[in-house]
């Protein structure tokens, strides 16, 4: 549970907005994101991963060659996402499609259909990382990049995000030189939205990856100074089922005390992915961060 690193605060206000933002990557399953991700946290290979060249369709790739089938897959997606075409992008699963977040085929059809019911001009940019052949599989880490704005009945939003997933995907079984995506797992996520004509800059600091049971911390700092101006924040921890994608979130506010949120979380006992969001509003506008964290039993090594 998150609580202010010194003591709690009075909670005033009340913000209530449906934050879609984070569906952008799990509601079309072949978007990931990259260019958020530090240098410290990415790949750790002793060799560095070639430069990504940039393709025609906006697909960036490896220098080395894809398959062919993932290719045309991808060129697909991207092509079909940038032009919201639903059943093309639906058509490009697995009729047994998994998602580690335990959505299903229908509540994925929904969610994007959601997700663009809101946005306008959403534009995306996808890289390869890596694939591999399984067997008649193949397994790829993808990284996607997505722009657009947010139509609210407060106004309109831009909105940015950042996701890298692994994704499985096998041969269709009615055509076998077709690749369709199986399973997809979510690796690292963070989404950012502003309103406002001099919306708080925020630095978010928070680790990817926590062990079960342990503390770590949340710092999201406000770079412009506060001076006498009111700063209202607050900071909430969501734990991510197929359910939450299409709820609500509720923001209790409070005054910023000093220069951003500071505080500190007792992780989970069980294993699981959690939602950690920041909202900050000020006369300047409104902005809302949140990040995908890991909480694992396994033994985290430093880099």
């Amino acid at each position: 549970m998150l609580v202010p690193a010194s003591s709690l605060k009075p909670r005033q206000g009340l913000i209530r907005m449906v934050f879609t933002a984070r569906l952008l990557g799990s509601s079309l399953g072949f978007l990931a994101l990259v260019a958020w991700i530090p240098a410290a946290i990415a790949q750790s290979a002793e060799t560095p991963a070639p430069e990504p060249t940039t393709l025609d369709s906006r697909l960036e790739t490896l220098e080395s060659p894809l398959p062919e089938a993932l290719q045309q897959l991808l060129d697909r997606q991207i092509s079909a996402a940038n032009a919201q075409d639903l059943e093309t992008v639906m058509a490009t699963y697995h009729p047994e499609f998994k998602h580690e977040d335990g959505l299903s085929l229908d509540q994925m059809q929904e969610a994007t259909a959601d997700l663009w019911g809101k946005h306008e001009n959403l534009n995306y940019e996808i890289a390869v990382k890596s694939w591999e052949n399984r067997g008649p599989d193949l397994v790829a880490t993808l990284v996607t990049e997505v722009e657009g704005r947010q139509k609210s009945a407060r106004g309109s939003f831009r909105m940015s995000g950042l996701q890298e997933v692994r994704n499985h995907y096998r041969p269709n079984p009615e055509n076998p030189d077709e690749l369709l995506l199986l399973e997809q797992e979510v690796i690292r996520e963070s989404y950012t939205l502003t309103s406002g004509e001099a919306p708080p800059t925020v630095t978010m600091k928070l680790p990817d990856i926590v062990e079960t049971g342990s503390t770590y911390a949340l710092e999201a700092i406000v770079e412009e100074p506060l001076r006498n101006n009111v700063v209202l924040g607050t900071v909430i921890e969501e734990q991510i089922t197929a359910e939450r994608y299409l709820q609500d979130s509720s923001y209790p506010l409070e005054p910023l005390q000093a220069g951003g949120l500071f505080r500190t979380a007792d992780a989970p006992k069980q294993p699981g992915k959690e939602w950690i969001s920041v909202m900050l509003v000020s006369q300047g506008g409104i902005t809302l961060e949140s990040r995908r964290i890991t909480v694992t039993d396994q033994l985290i090594l430093d880099n």
